[in-house]
């Protein structure tokens, strides 16, 4: 035999040896930062995946008269009609979480700490209520305008949807 046709035995290693448990550690440390880095991103993915739909607090009792989507004004906006004293669909948004600005001299307060309208001209504005819904990605924000009402209903109110983008 010559030199170059050396026999090999079958406990001859070649190459790089890493131990096991070396190599299970690496995995367990690679699966943790996986997790915490889906943690982070996850509800974002899922948001733009499955947007979540728009839900605007209404009053009970409030009819859709017209919905407009990608309105000049806004993303959507809807207008509604409810047979229900203005100041107190406003003070409903209220105290659903939105932020009120009531006209001066349209609105008053009574026992019960709920307002009520003392100026009932028809088609008159009586508050501009503001709120939010913030998400990971598909949050957006409201505006809500309240008015008097003619035959119809005793209110009408339009509500603006604007999508955060």
């Amino acid at each position: 035999m010559s030199d170059e046709q050396k026999p090999t035995t079958e406990h001859e290693e070649t190459g790089l040896h890493i131990p096991i448990w070396v190599a299970l550690a690496a995995l367990a440390v690679a699966l943790i930062l996986a997790g915490i880095i889906m943690s982070n991103v996850l509800g974002t993915l899922v948001d733009l995946v499955f947007p979540e739909a728009v839900d605007v607090p209404l009053p009970s009792g409030a009819v859709e008269i017209d919905h407009i989507e990608d309105s000049k004004t806004a993303d959507e906006e809807w207008l509604y009609g409810v047979d229900e004293d203005a100041c107190r669909v406003s003070w409903f948004y209220q105290e659903a979480g939105a932020s009120c600005n009531f006209m001066p001299t349209m609105c008053d307060v009574g026992e019960d700490n709920i307002p009520y309208l003392i100026m009932d001209e028809p088609a008159a504005m009586v508050a501009r209520c503001t709120g939010e819904k913030p998400a990971e990605v598909s949050g957006y924000s409201y505006e809500v305008l309240v008015s008097t009402g003619s035959a119809d209903y005793q209110t009408y109110f339009r509500v603006y949807v604007y999508k955060e983008r």
